[in-house]
């Protein structure tokens, strides 16, 4: 029989099974091993995770590190500061949502979801749902109906609080709205919903700003609304009677940024300076890695390619915007099944040659298992809402490909354009990148679930034939620097987006660990 919220979750793998023990455990545990009793926390394994645990060659990349989620978190301030007011909602979905509804489905790959519109920045959620299932594992912390027993669910939602009240303060006016996000015919506004409703909510009920966040009140009684919890500020009683929105706490400010608590928004060149500090203290400074590596030339990548519908024309730079010389800028999009798996999952991006492998990110997917009481998870799980990710791939590793790959990588005095049909053709360069990185997916107990085969006879696309499995694609820009005066270094945009393509290789579940 199953007991709602807090039934036994299989990990379905070969006997004998990995279960997070709910019901019987009488406490929360953190990275626990199966067992109903005798639970052993394993807070090494938990901490290695998170800790830098050496200096690679070219740079600090591990597994699950700390330098990892910082440039998650980097990534978040990536959005211009100004956008045109259409496409605030849009901006606000992006960044709020790892399932963003303004996204549409690609027509020859379902499993990737795409806008004119994106700015491929991380969602908050994307770090979010990576500290759930370090800290957690098999326990609470690492299942949505359970997390919040657990103390530090909270100190990590304050700490959530915190990021999105800085992205609130440089962002200001990216909110949801009450018309809905720009379609992507560039006319149509579409109003947010809510699949599958909540026990206060509709199926498909539509949501906007001041749509009430039941069942929390304010002490007028009225219930709070998106709107009354956009910002720290503080309102004056004397300008506005609705006093009872004012939230009476701030945080430290971070490298020098202050929250602002008076009724003001910041002007743009204030919050353009601030958003390249946020920048580069969360690690994103191309200018000193530019300074630190060799120079190559990556106009092979500025070529659009046919799958690109991501591909941007040129556009003229912001006013006081310089283009960055021999850098260009690569990520993966991860766009992840909740029916892949029952419950939580991590996928794990690795890059390089075929003896050196780096893991340099990961996007997990924080489940409910198989709960009755959720319809909106029952609704996104039937839907296939699929869970969106963004890893930046350090610039290191990429120089570190082409020099494993090529006696002599293209340097920046050589060019390299789509009519070259040498080693170093558009073709042959995008394909290698490609074939370079790996990619393996583990569950909450840390055991392999599945992994990028590449094999002979692989899979250009990765999923073929199996629509719940990962899709993985390569994406590159341009970085500008935008001057910010006398005032500090610059913040960094990007432009010239080009979609290269999915990652090669075929899904294969392990013999350990597959369903």
């Amino acid at each position: 029989m199953e007991v709602s919220e807090f039934q036994n979750l299989p990990d379905p793998d070969n006997p004998p099974k990995e279960m997070a023990y709910f019901r019987e455990w009488k406490r929360t545990w953190r990275r626990p091993n199966s067992s109903p009793v005798n639970v052993q926390e394993n807070y090494a394994a938990l901490d290695a995770d998170l800790k830098n645990k050496s200096k690679t060659q070219r740079g600090e990349w591990e597994k699950g590190s700390w330098a990892q989620l910082t440039n998650d978190v980097a990534n978040m301030f990536s959005f211009p500061v100004d956008l045109p007011p259409e496409l605030y909602a849009n901006a606000w979905d992006e960044f709020s949502n790892t399932t963003f509804q303004s996204g549409r489905k690609d027509s020859k790959n379902h499993s990737v979801f795409h806008s004119p519109f994106v700015q491929h920045a991380t969602p908050i959620e994307q770090p979010h749902n990576r500290v759930h299932l370090i800290v957690g594992g098999l326990g609470h912390m690492g299942d949505n109906d359970t997390a919040g027993f657990d103390p530090i669910f909270y100190l990590h939602h304050c700490n959530v609080d915190r990021l999105i009240s800085f992205w609130e303060q440089i962002f200001p006016y990216y909110v949801p709205g009450t018309d809905g996000y720009l379609d992507v015919d560039g006319e149509t506004r579409v109003p947010f919903s809510q699949a599958g409703g909540t026990y206060i909510e509709t199926p498909s009920q539509t949501v906007d700003s001041e749509t009430p966040l039941m069942p929390f009140r304010k002490s007028d009684n009225t219930y709070w609304t998106l709107k009354d919890t956009h910002l720290l500020r503080l309102t004056k009683e004397n300008n506005d009677p609705r006093i009872v929105q004012n939230k009476y706490y701030t945080y430290n400010p971070i490298a020098g940024v202050e929250l602002a608590t008076d009724d003001k928004v910041l002007p743009v060149k204030d919050r353009e300076i601030q958003r390249g500090i946020l920048q580069r203290h969360f690690g994103y400074n191309p200018v000193k890695v530019v300074k630190k590596n060799p120079k190559i030339s990556f106009s092979a990548f500025s070529v659009e390619s046919p799958s690109s519908y991501d591909t941007q024309e040129e556009v003229d730079l912001p006013a006081g915007a310089s283009e960055l010389e021999d850098f260009r800028q690569f990520l993966v999009e991860v766009s992840l099944s909740p029916q892949y798996h029952n419950s939580s999952y991590t996928l794990n991006l690795t890059v390089g040659t075929d003896n050196n492998h780096l893991d340099i990110g990961a996007v997990s997917v924080l489940g409910r298992g198989q709960s009755a009481g959720c319809g909106n998870c029952q609704a996104k799980r039937a839907a296939n809402a699929r869970v969106r990710g963004v890893i930046q791939i350090p610039y290191e590793a990429i120089v570190g490909i082409l020099q494993a790959r090529y006696t002599e990588p293209p340097s920046s005095e050589v060019e390299v354009t789509a009519d070259d049909t040498s080693a170093l053709s558009t073709e042959k360069l995008v394909r290698d990148l490609r074939l370079s990185i790996g990619s393996y997916v583990d569950l909450p107990s840390g055991k392999l679930h599945s992994e990028l085969s590449k094999k002979v006879g692989m899979s250009e696309s990765g999923n073929k034939g199996n629509d719940a499995a990962p899709s993985i694609r390569l994406l590159s820009c341009r970085v500008h620097k935008i001057d910010v005066g006398d005032k500090g270094e610059p913040s960094f945009g990007f432009h010239d987006w080009q979609n290269h393509g999915s990652v090669i290789g075929t899904w294969e579940k392990s013999a350990s660990g597959g369903e």
